[in-house]
């Protein structure tokens, strides 16, 4: 027992620390999702039914992201460390509303006309991984201390996404990709808007610069489309924010400053304009709950320089595109054809009120948004899902799926509103009620690897800390009817 007991201290000991490095890797490698064809590509063409139309722009085989692969290892992790508790949690809310919600999605793909396509359920089994990696993030908070685990995320997401704005700076200003593809940069003219003055900002005027198209590419970083990169934006602009709050010394907050800076100039080049009103919900949220639901008034301070901060760089950043955010209302097709993004959104969401009509109980199958459309009923031959991962959540999976999943965000907003707030979970709430919004306009938190994580870790994280918290306050004392004689 003497040897034997040692040795397990010190395996333990490792998978601790192996498991909290994964998870710092998970975020260190967000915007490096590049998918890969798995060897299972050609047995998923021969799973289509004959009867089944595919559009030619569908990508109908398997795939599989290095996300995929660090999570399999932190599950592992996990497991390896306390496979019980696990399991519990699987039991416990939210994951519980999860997991029925993930059961509705199956029986969804069941009665489809896909139900025979293998792929529907290799994608509803990587979705179904996002159950594993919530209950594997609440297990590693309960083990770590709070404020020095989300630091270490923190500063991760920071400095990763800064590394993303600066080659999001250069994509921009060179208006051209930088040779990136296999890191799983996209083409930029994907991405664009009409540009009638062929100016990149306002510099361009004073030295009569003109671009040779009458059209601008939107940055992207290493992410798959700009709208993606403007939620991570957010994500880490709250988290440069944290930082800034927290530390105490002069030389990180010279050091946040221009980082915090740049994640505005990037904001501005990618023109998402659900990010940059997530950042305004998100800021408002988080300066409330200093000011009204934190106990620690030392803060307030920090809070007014950073407000100061996020003032000085949205007026240069305004100032600097004002006449290229004038043009974002419409897009060019490969036709070379504008339309207008939100009129096309606009009709898509009438399209997808249309299915919920015609499919209302479990949907028309998961991920079968675009296959299981009829364009002489619905008017239209869907070439991408409805811009609103809830109705596209009551599309595929119905109204029963809607309010498992409704019923999953509802118990972490409820569990997180405990007062007193600490600064992790002020910050996390307030990505959260902003994610609530760019789900309202955009599908890549329940569609695309780069989403789901973001959106599901940083859920756990909301919900780990709020519970851990609970789990730390101490009792109140009761009153005794007798005390001791002694």
């Amino acid at each position: 027992m003497l040897i034997q007991r040692p040795f397990y201290f010190w395996v333990q000991r490792l998978l601790y620390l192996f498991s909290n490095t994964v998870l710092i890797l998970l975020f260190l490698l967000l915007p490096f999702q590049k998918r890969f064809r798995a060897f299972l590509s050609g047995f998923s063409d021969q799973m289509i039914p004959t009867d089944l139309v595919l559009p030619d722009f569908f990508y109908r085989h398997i795939e599989f992201f290095p996300g995929d692969l660090v999570i399999f290892v932190l599950v592992l992790l996990v497991l390896l460390q306390a496979p019980k508790t696990l399991c519990s949690k699987l039991l416990t809310t939210p994951v519980r509303w999860l997991v029925l919600f993930c059961l509705t999605a199956f029986f969804s793909i069941a009665l489809s006309p896909a139900r025979y396509y293998l792929l529907q359920y290799v994608r509803l089994l990587q979705f179904s991984t996002m159950i594993l990696l919530f209950c594997a993030i609440e297990y590693i908070v309960a083990q770590n201390r709070i404020r020095q685990l989300i630091k270490w995320i923190a500063w991760t997401t920071v400095i990763t996404i800064g590394m993303q704005c600066v080659i999001a700076c250069m994509q921009y200003f060179s208006q051209s990709p930088l040779g990136l593809h296999k890191m799983g940069e996209p083409p930029l003219h994907w991405f664009s808007f009409p540009n009638p003055g062929k100016q990149r900002w306002i510099f361009d005027q004073f030295s009569h610069f003109q671009l040779p198209l009458s059209v601008l590419y939107r940055a992207t970083g290493l992410f798959s489309h700009p709208n993606v990169f403007g939620g991570f934006l957010f994500f880490s602009l709250l988290n440069a924010s944290y930082l800034y709050v927290i530390h105490q010394e002069k030389w990180i907050k010279w050091v946040l400053t221009p980082l915090i800076f740049l994640h505005f100039l990037a904001l501005s080049v990618s023109f998402c304009r659900a990010a940059m009103i997530a950042c305004i919900i998100g800021g408002i949220i988080w300066t409330v709950i200093q000011y009204f639901w934190m106990e620690d008034f030392s803060y307030r301070k920090e809070v007014k320089k950073i407000w100061v901060l996020f003032f000085i760089s949205g007026v240069i950043c305004l100032a600097l595109f004002h006449q290229q955010f004038f043009n974002r209302g419409g897009i060019i097709n490969y036709n070379q054809v504008v339309q207008y993004a939100d009129e096309e959104r606009i009709v898509y969401q009438e399209i997808a009120l249309k299915m919920i009509k015609a499919n209302p109980w479990l949907g028309i199958g998961f991920n079968n948004f675009q296959l299981c459309n009829d364009p002489i009923q619905f008017g239209l031959f869907l070439c991408a899902k409805v811009h609103n991962i809830y109705l596209l959540i009551a599309v595929e999976t119905g109204i029963i799926g809607f309010i498992f999943f409704g019923a999953f965000l509802f118990s972490i907003l409820k569990r997180a509103m405990q007062k007193p707030f600490s600064q992790e979970q002020a910050v996390f709430l307030s990505i959260f009620i902003g994610f609530l919004w760019i789900g309202c306009c955009d599908y890549y938190f329940v569609e695309q690897m780069y989403g789901k994580i973001l959106f599901f870790t940083s859920l756990a994280l909301l919900n780990a800390t709020a519970q851990k918290k609970i789990i730390l306050q101490p009792c109140p004392l009761k009153k005794r009817a007798f005390l001791p004689r002694s």
